[in-house]
């Protein structure tokens, strides 16, 4: 999954702080057992709330 989810994260934002932060719900995404399909829209979505916000 961070195959998946890693390089995208990465070059979807220039923001650093919305990276780490989709990082790190990834991350409790996978530590949850939570379905992948989950874990990608819960990162796509925090990545679009945070650069909205900021």
């Amino acid at each position: 999954m961070a195959a998946l989810i890693f390089p995208g994260v990465i070059q979807s934002s220039p923001n650093a702080t919305a990276c780490l932060t989709t990082i790190g719900l990834s991350v409790f995404c996978g530590l949850m057992n939570w379905p992948p399909i989950t874990a990608v829209l819960a990162s796509a979505g925090a990545v679009w709330l945070l650069l909205v916000l900021m």
